[in-house]
This record gives C-alpha cells, sequence and structure tokens, in this order.
C-alpha cells in the first residue's frame, strides 16, 4: 500500500475498476491503495469533490492539532479525549465561578436588605423611645 498522493489518473482507474464491479477489497489489491483511500474514493462523485473532501479533512485534522505529529490512531483518539476532558473541567471550573459569583452577588443583596430592615427598625425603636421619653417628662411635670 502506497502512501503517495492520489492523482488525478489514479483516481480516474479507482472508479473505472469500481464500475467494472470489482469490489472493494479487489480494487485495494489491484491498485495497492489502503481501504480508507478506496473507500473515499469509492464515495466521490467527482474529482473535485474528492480533493475537497481531502482538503475538508486535512483541514479538520489541522484543527484537532493531529499534523505533523508520528501518533497512531490509538494515541491520537486518547490525545482529542483528554483534550475532550480538558475542555470539560474548564467548563465545570467556569460553571462553579459563575455560580459562586451568583450566590456572592444573591448574598450582597440579601445583606443589603436586611441591613435596610435593621436600620428601619432601629429608627422605630427610637422614635418608640423619644415618644416614652416625652410622655415621661410629662408625667414628671405633673407629679
Amino acid at each position: 500500500m502506497a502512501r503517495t498522493r492520489i492523482t488525478r489518473q489514479d483516481f480516474l482507474a479507482i472508479k473505472a475498476s469500481f464500475k467494472n464491479g470489482l469490489s472493494a477489497k479487489e480494487v485495494q489489491e489491484l491498485h495497492g491503495r489502503g481501504e480508507s483511500v478506496v473507500r473515499r474514493i469509492k464515495n466521490a462523485r467527482s474529482w473535485t469533490a474528492y480533493q475537497s473532501a481531502n482538503c475538508e479533512r486535512y483541514n479538520h485534522r489541522k484543527a484537532d492539532g493531529l499534523l505533523d505529529t508520528n501518533l497512531t490512531k490509538e494515541q491520537a483518539q486518547a490525545y482529542l479525549d483528554m483534550q475532550t476532558q480538558l475542555e470539560t473541567v474548564k467548563g465545570e471550573r467556569d460553571t462553579y465561578k459563575e455560580r459562586a459569583a451568583r450566590f456572592e452577588k444573591l448574598n450582597a443583596t440579601q445583606a443589603a436588605t436586611i441591613a435596610s430592615y435593621q436600620r428601619a427598625d432601629l429608627e422605630r425603636s427610637i422614635k418608640h423611645a423619644r415618644r416614652s421619653l416625652r410622655i415621661l417628662a410629662k408625667f414628671r411635670r405633673a407629679n
């Protein structure tokens, strides 16, 4: 199985083999190509569609950080799983931070409300105490 680029002639030859009724395994053996290459060529409608699918695949692998490395499929999958777990942990951490911020905000609001109630209660108590002092002063004057 060659790891060389597929030329247009290779593509057309493989497509012709499929049109002649050969199975995927037979085409692999005949042209010396791997299963994934043969499968992608079989599913491609045209040469340009095959090229664009390869570009998209390349860009996807590049975005995943799997190019320029000698990782096996298993190592690449383990790397992607680790990245996924890391993103999940970061997401959970951000969720906890948001929840903590909301809780702090709620506590601050409740503390402000309690303080305003306490202030109103204190003012009411002072008002009652002054009233009681005035009434007591009246009784003292009367006696």
